[in-house]
């Protein structure tokens, strides 16, 4: 710690600036791979949800398919009496009998190349009528069934699928309409590849595994890409584990695993991506993250090197002056300051031997300043005293706030509304650092300001603002509005009986030059008017030169602001114009240059 406090300012600040550097590279860098990673993750699950709905809609469409071929059966009526007569009334398969269903099903077969033959089983009589692309031949049933025996009894029978060794088996149930009893059994034998290709075409990357299941949750197909080792009923509990959570996606094991459902469960699939396939795409960003971070880095320190070079080349040149100003006038400074003397002797920290040297001058010229010093402290408490007199606007405004609140507390809204509109204007009003404010701020400001207006004339004051949206945007020079409804008040308004309308209004035309146009905002009145010599008086001390109006004083008065205008805008007509009739009202209207929007 001693070492440290005794290095050079530029070493300080070399270390610090290097500090500070990597640091704000590794947390830019970590956060760009968050959100990288979370980025790939939204789109993989986004993308997966699009494959796995797209399978969906596939089996589906071969469940429908399989449905319409044994439908066929149940359907055509010389299909279905040569099967019940064989199966209900067990009579004999005669020749024409077996011709025609054996035609029936070689014609399906025919159809579908991924069929490898269809059987028809008889229960009662023990046969099955087989008929495969080899061939077709009566047999006895014997254990072809032990699959279909061991499914329960409440599962449904119209569609089911079970696996073979080579071959996917499809059955279809047929019943007796009077009792419901199960009477017939057709069987398709179906190639798998057909499967295999579908399931293949919806990987995105050959790490994914894809699994459809039967509605017993029995394997029927997968693709397990380049998985050789794969865990079937752990795949299946996560298949039983998500249909009781009722979840159709969940983050388990390292895997994102998608659940979804075909004909109403007939089918289900089981999509598994491993979260390393995140990882994976992210291997080319991450690399060029910690290339951009290294080069990063090493500007750093290239900028850390030059730039506390050149903050600290004053402190340090100001340091050896100073060292050896000190060192040649040992006598008179150093007398009592040894300590001092030697830290400046041997210290390498520029600031440490400053400090050192500041102390002995301090010691040095205290009695030759201590009188001055005296009198500067008295000056500067006069000071201290004349500001703490002085009324701060934005305390102020903060009492403003206070007495709002307590007479919310108190339950007197309208306190509050007065405090809160008082507040507005004094910030408004004090608020020096902006000339030109938008159009919609001036109107609140109107609305605070008669709002005060009205507690003083008891409600009679109606403010109606005529003024679109899009124009609220328009920049125009502060206050300029206030002043023409305060004359209102004291010159037009003060001695009308009845409410006080007061009705400001804008308008826009812009030039065909470009953007900038004449905004002219008009402000009318129900009072007195103005009589007809007054008004021309007005009109003629509004036509005179700005100096005048301006020596009036800062903001008040239709000249001050007809001067202001044309200061700002002295291209042009524009500035105010009044217009009034005696008894009728009047109408002062205010003509600037404006841009469309802000």
């Amino acid at each position: 710690m001693k070492k440290l406090k005794n290095l050079s300012v530029q070493k300080k600040l070399f270390l610090g600036m290097f500090g500070i550097s990597v640091f704000i590279v590794l947390v830019i860098t970590g956060t760009a791979a968050v959100n990288t990673y979370n980025a790939m993750r939204e789109q993989l699950i986004y993308n997966r949800r699009m494959s796995i709905g797209w399978l969906k809609e596939r089996l589906e469409l071969g469940l429908s398919d399989y449905q319409e071929q044994f439908y066929e059966f149940e359907i055509n009526q010389q299909y279905k009496s040569i099967i019940q007569d064989w199966c209900i009334e067990e009579e004999e398969l005669n020749y024409a009998s077996r011709w025609s269903l054996i035609t029936a099903m070689n014609g399906i077969i025919s159809m579908d190349s991924s069929l490898n033959g269809i059987e028809i089983y008889n229960f009662k009589k023990n046969e099955v009528l087989i008929s495969r692309r080899s061939g077709a031949s009566l047999e006895e049933i014997g254990d072809r069934l032990s699959s279909w025996q061991q499914r329960g009894a409440d599962m449904q029978n119209n569609l089911v699928f079970l696996r073979t060794e080579n071959e996917i088996l499809i059955l279809h149930q047929m019943h007796r309409f009077s009792d419901k009893q199960p009477y017939a059994l057709i069987v398709m034998h179906v190639r798998p590849y057909e499967l295999q290709d579908i399931l293949s075409d919806i990987k995105m990357t050959e790490d994914e595994t894809v699994l459809v299941f039967n509605d017993e949750g029995l394997w029927i197909e997968a693709d397990y890409g380049e998985l050789s080792d794969v865990d079937i009923p752990m795949m299946q509990d996560v298949l039983e584990t998500m249909k009781k959570l009722n979840k159709t996606e969940l983050v388990w094991n390292g895997n994102f695993w998608f659940y979804r459902e075909a004909g109403g469960g007939k089918q289900q699939i089981l999509l598994s991506v491993p979260d390393h396939v995140i990882i994976d795409s992210l291997k080319g960003t991450l690399m060029i993250a910690a290339l951009v971070g290294i080069a990063a880095v090493t500007l750093s320190v290239a900028g850390a090197v030059l730039i506390s070079r050149i903050f600290s080349y004053p402190i340090i040149s100001l340091s050896g002056k100073m060292r050896r100003f000190m060192l040649n006038d040992t006598e008179e400074i150093f007398e009592g300051q040894e300590e001092n003397f030697d830290s400046i002797k041997e210290t390498q920290n520029e600031i440490i031997m400053l400090q050192d040297s500041f102390n002995i001058m301090v010691e040095r010229n205290k009695r030759l300043i201590a009188q001055k010093y005296q009198k500067e402290l008295e000056k500067r408490e006069a000071q201290v005293h004349a500001l703490q007199a002085q009324i701060n606007p934005h305390f102020m405004y903060n009492i403003m706030q206070v007495i709002g609140g307590m007479a919310l507390d108190k339950k007197a809204p309208e306190i509050y509304n007065v405090t809160t509109a008082l507040g507005d204007l004094m910030r408004y009003c004090l608020n020096f650092s902006q000339e030109m404010v938008p159009l919609r701020e001036e109107l609140h400001y109107l609305k605070s300001y008669c709002m005060l207006q009205n507690e003083r004339f008891r409600g009679r004051i109606k403010l109606e603002i005529l003024v679109e949206e899009e124009l609220q945007g328009i920049l125009i020079p502060k206050l300029i509005l206030q002043p023409i409804l305060e004359n209102s008040f004291h010159h037009g308004l003060v001695n009308q009986s009845g409410n006080w309308i007061l009705k400001v209004e804008g308008e826009f035309s812009a030039r065909e030059t470009g953007e900038i146009g004449v905004l002219i905002l008009t402000v009318t009145d129900n009072g007195g008017g103005i009589a007809k010599e007054r008004l021309m008086e007005i009109q003629k001390n509004l036509n005179k030169e700005t100096k005048s109006a301006l020596n009036a004083g800062a903001h008040i008065g239709l000249g001050n602001v007809n001067a202001r205008i044309k200061l700002m805008y002295p291209e042009g007509n524009y500035g105010v114009f009044i217009d009034s009739v005696e008894g009728m009202g009047t109408t002062v209207t205010i003509k600037m240059e404006a841009g469309i929007e802000i």
